[in-house]
């Protein structure tokens, strides 16, 4: 019920994510801890996010609309609002994707940048994201978060960042 909380970093030691624990807070997106496992019901209900960035670690996000779906519990049953334009982030063939699908959610590949059919992070993801710090190429929202990467960059390049996409 933190509404004035915007953004949270999680520590990298945390495994699992309660039922509730962000819900009703001013989130705007998060990228999980590389470790955590669990994402519990409605633990980013009623949030502003936008989009979720989900580590290969993660083996269930619960059934009951954990991220991406607004709940109203004033109705008996409670009644789920999708979030408009709400992206889910991950890696093909994860318990992220199997969620979006089944909640339908978009789902989009970490590191595939240029969204191409195939989901494959190769030369060409790499390739646009280059042109994208040199200021030659645009993103749109969506290659953005495939990317990980914010508009600082374009101010303080980092080949790490790219190294870690074609790696990832």
């Amino acid at each position: 019920g933190c509404t004035q909380l915007t953004e949270a970093i999680l520590a990298d030691s945390i495994l699992s994510i309660g039922p509730s624990s962000f819900k009703d807070t001013g989130l705007t997106g998060i990228e999980l801890p590389k470790k955590i496992k669990i994402i519990a019901d409605h633990a980013f209900a009623n949030t502003n996010m936008t989009y979720i960035i989900v580590p290969e670690s993660v083996t269930r996000l619960n059934s009951s609309y954990s991220v991406g779906y607004n709940c109203d519990t004033s109705t008996s049953p409670w009644s789920y609002t999708r979030v408009d334009d709400f992206v889910v982030c991950g890696y093909a063939g994860s318990a992220a994707e199997t969620y979006a699908s089944e909640k339908e959610l978009d789902f989009i590949q970490i590191g595939n940048v240029n969204s191409d059919e195939n989901n494959i992070v190769d030369e060409a993801d790499a390739a646009l994201l280059l042109k994208y710090i040199s200021g030659t190429a645009n993103l749109t929202r969506k290659q953005i978060i495939a990317s990980r990467v914010t508009d600082s960059i374009k101010d303080d390049p980092d080949m790490l960042d790219v190294i870690a996409i074609l790696n990832s």
